[in-house]
């Protein structure tokens, strides 16, 4: 998001961090909030009204007291009033913002639990799991109408394997948005993730494995050129024959031997 839907995120974001003050875990707020999502896209007439910046704020608010009041805590409540009470630039804003604070408080039980960065790297894992077998793939492909179905095949691969907050990130990134591949669901959670740590994620490819140290010495080297801590993940593709090639965001730098002898032969039919 930006311009003012994200300026709105981060609004919803606080509400759900001043939330996890409250008794109830952030786990069922996140759950609440989640099962909130999934209410409010069923209907289009409410997704308008809720996102719509020419509407009442007190009239909105209304709605989602109405909707929710006695359904979802209070705490999850207050979240929904927020995100109502903010102005998104698409309908479908809304709908996200809503959503990322469920993460960010499934992130937050993570985090407390000491494995928030686990977490991350287990949602990239999967995507790319996910990405490279086709089995898979086509698995959740042919149940895009069946959300149960979905949400099963994904527990009983990953169920006991991975962290819990792994399980439920993943879960809710197969039930919701269906028509959206799965990897790029866990993609953006994962890169959400890494955002809430105030860090970038990037991927670092090479034919063989790196050592410890080297991973230690580019850590330190682009994170330096960032500015800020990198959380790089580290994969092995033995086409590239020679040298890394590194992808940070929309930042790529290929200075491998495939990239180099591509480069030549793109000069040469030119």
């Amino acid at each position: 998001m930006r311009g003012v839907s994200a300026k709105s995120l981060q609004s919803v974001l606080r509400r759900a961090a001043e939330s996890t003050s409250a008794n109830t875990p952030s786990t069922e707020i996140a759950s609440e909030l989640f099962e909130a999502v999934r209410v409010i896209d069923s209907s289009n007439q409410l997704v308008r009204l809720l996102s719509d910046p020419g509407r009442d704020e007190d009239l909105k608010a209304d709605v989602v007291r109405r909707l929710f009041g006695g359904r979802v805590s209070e705490a999850a409540l207050e979240v929904l009033l927020e995100a109502s009470r903010c102005t998104w630039s698409e309908q479908n804003h809304l709908l996200e913002g809503i959503e990322f604070a469920g993460v960010s408080l499934v992130l937050d039980e993570a985090r407390g639990r000491g494995t928030a960065h686990t977490v991350e790297e287990e949602l990239f894992q999967v995507a790319r799991l996910v990405e490279d077998t086709p089995e898979l793939s086509e698995a959740f492909d042919s149940k895009r109408d069946d959300v149960p179905a979905r949400v099963g095949i994904t527990e009983r691969l990953l169920g006991g394997k991975v962290d819990e907050a792994t399980v439920s990130l993943a879960a809710q990134a197969v039930s919701f948005e269906p028509e959206a591949k799965v990897p790029a669901r866990l993609l953006e959670f994962a890169n959400f993730a890494s955002a809430e740590r105030d860090r970038r994620s990037g991927v670092v490819t090479s034919a063989i494995a790196l050592s410890p140290e080297q991973q230690e010495r580019l850590t330190r080297i682009l994170s330096a050129r960032y500015g800020g801590e990198l959380s790089l993940n580290y994969e092995i593709d033995p086409s590239v024959i020679g040298g890394l090639r590194i992808t940070i965001g929309d930042d790529l730098y290929d200075a491998t031997i495939f990239g180099r002898v591509r480069d030549v032969r793109e000069r040469i039919s030119a």
